[in-house]
């Protein structure tokens, strides 16, 4: 185990039962430059509680080490690099106080429309007989969108050939 979770585990085990637990549940857009501001720690203590200094405990490989810049004096949570919310989607970490008051923190990377729609051909030709009768259906390939929820692709439109609109 190593020491600094030792140390962690042992400050929570020894907390005063006055101790008192906080959350802050905080969202950011993806694609923000470095250093972008996320939210401040601070806001996620109990009324009456003050902090101005935390001790950070994050599981090894949630990403909170190396995408987050958490300054452990102020509470100011940063952004390290360039967060992609189809690389990872959520950060999650537990700050306490020298005095044992204890803010869990969730991060959520909000989507932002910044993938397009993406085809397995590049191109998809189809042969409509003559007489078709009026309403007929044709399947095309789906569209792959890494984008979530309206962000993602939600139809398809003709842009040319169409010139009588007869398609739709």
């Amino acid at each position: 185990m190593p020491a600094f979770t030792f140390c962690l585990l042992l400050l929570l085990a020894c907390s005063p039962s006055w101790a008192s637990l906080g959350t802050l549940e905080l969202h950011i857009d993806e694609e923000q430059p470095a250093g972008t501001i996320i939210g401040d720690i601070s806001a996620g203590l109990p009324p009456g509680s003050t902090g101005y200094m935390f001790f950070i405990s994050a599981q090894e490989g949630s990403g909170v080490s190396t995408d987050l810049d958490i300054d452990e004096n102020t509470g100011i949570i940063k952004t390290a690099k360039v967060l992609d919310r189809e690389k990872r989607n959520h950060y999650s970490f537990i700050a306490v106080t020298p005095e044992g008051t204890t803010v869990e923190v969730d991060i959520h990377v909000d989507d932002i429309n910044d993938h397009s729609p993406t085809f397995s051909k590049g191109r998809t030709e189809l042969s409509i007989p003559e007489h078709t009768p009026l309403g007929t259906r044709y399947p095309v390939d789906p569209a792959m969108d890494s984008d979530s929820g309206v962000l993602s692709t939600q139809g398809y439109l003709i842009r040319s050939g169409d010139p009588l609109q007869k398609f739709r």
